[in-house]
C-alpha cells in the first residue's frame, strides 16, 4: 500500500525578516535577558523546588539529611526539571543548575513556538509573536517549572508530530511517538496533554484541509494520536489499590485565560491576555 503523498508547503519568494535564522536566534537569546542579573529566578515556587533539588542531590552523602528524610524516584508524570538538575548536579551546584534548567524554559519555549508555526505553514508566520510573551506567563512566574519544561518540549514534538504526518510517514510517527509522548509526560503530565490535544487538532484540520468530513477527520485523528496514549493512563492508575483524590475547582478555571500573562498589574496582564484571545478569535 503506497503512503499518501506529501502535502506541499506554500512556496515564499523571498525571506522576511521574520523568517531569517539570525532574528530567531535573537529572540532566543532576549528570551534569558530577564534572568541576567539574578543568582535565582524570583518565581513563587521555585524555591521549594530547589530545596526538594537539594534533597535529592544530598541524601547520600549528608547523614543530617539522611535522618530526616526519604527520597524514593517514581515515574510520575511531574519529574523535568528534577532530572535536569540532578544531571547538571554532577558539575555544578545546585542552585546554579537550577538557573540554568529555568533559564532555558522561555528560549525552548520560543524555539518550540516557531518550529510548530513553520511546520504548520511553510514558514514562521509573523502572527506566532503574538504567542511568545506566553513563555514569561504565569505558569512560568508562579515557578511551575516541570510544567513549562514539558510544555517547551511538547512544542517541539508537535513540530515532529505535523511534519511526518505532511510527509505521509504515519506509521513511523506512530512508532516514534510511543517513547517520545512518555518522555513528555516523565517531564509534566501536562505537556503530554497539551502534545495530545494539539496533534489530534493538528490532524484534524489536516484531513478537513483534503476535504474530509468532521466524522472522518474526527475518527483519523483519534486512530492517529492512540499509540500516544497508553504509557501514561497505565502510569497514572492508583497503585496497589491506592487513590489520591482530585478535585477540580471549575469555577477557578474559568477565570485562568484572563490570568494568562498574569503578575502584577491586573489591567495590563488582562488587557494583554484579551488581546491573545481576540486575536484567536479573529483567526
Amino acid at each position: 500500500m503506497r503512503a499518501p503523498a506529501a502535502d506541499p508547503l506554500p512556496t515564499v519568494s523571498a525571506l522576511r525578516w521574520w523568517e531569517a535564522r539570525w532574528f530567531a536566534a535573537l529572540l532566543l537569546v532576549a528570551a534569558t535577558i530577564p534572568l541576567w542579573s539574578v543568582p535565582l529566578p524570583p518565581l513563587t515556587d521555585l524555591p521549594g523546588h530547589i530545596g526538594r533539588f537539594h534533597i535529592a542531590h544530598a541524601i547520600t552523602t549528608s547523614r543530617l539529611i539522611a535522618r530526616h528524610w526519604a527520597y524514593h524516584w517514581m515515574p510520575v508524570g511531574n519529574l523535568g526539571a528534577d532530572i535536569a538538575v540532578q544531571a547538571l548536579a554532577t558539575w555544578l551546584p545546585i542552585e546554579r543548575a537550577a538557573w540554568l534548567v529555568v533559564a532555558a524554559i522561555p528560549p525552548l519555549w520560543i524555539g518550540g513556538l516557531l518550529l510548530v508555526s513553520r511546520e504548520s505553514g511553510g514558514h514562521p508566520s509573523p502572527f506566532a509573536a503574538l504567542a511568545l510573551p506566553l513563555a514569561y506567563g504565569f505558569p512560568f512566574q508562579n515557578g511551575f517549572v516541570n510544567f513549562m519544561l514539558s510544555a517547551g518540549l511538547a512544542f517541539y514534538a508537535l513540530a515532529l508530530w505535523i511534519a511526518l504526518g505532511r510527509r505521509g510517514r504515519i506509521a513511523l510517527r506512530a512508532m516514534l511517538f510511543v517513547p517520545l509522548a512518555a518522555l513528555v509526560w516523565l517531564a509534566h503530565g501536562s505537556g503530554w496533554a497539551l502534545l495530545v490535544t494539539a496533534a489530534f487538532g493538528a490532524d484534524v484540520a489536516r484531513a478537513r484541509g483534503r476535504d474530509s468530513t468532521w466524522p472522518a477527520a474526527l475518527l483519523r485523528a483519534g486512530i492517529g494520536v492512540a499509540p500516544m496514549l497508553p504509557l501514561p493512563l497505565i502510569a497514572i492508575l492508583p497503585a496497589h489499590g491506592e487513590h489520591a483524590a482530585m478535585r477540580w475547582d471549575w469555577i477557578a478555571k474559568v477565570g485562568w485565560p484572563v490570568m494568562l500573562l498574569r503578575e502584577r498589574w491586573i489591567v495590563w496582564d488582562v488587557a494583554g491576555a484579551l488581546l491573545l484571545l481576540a486575536a484567536i478569535g479573529i483567526a
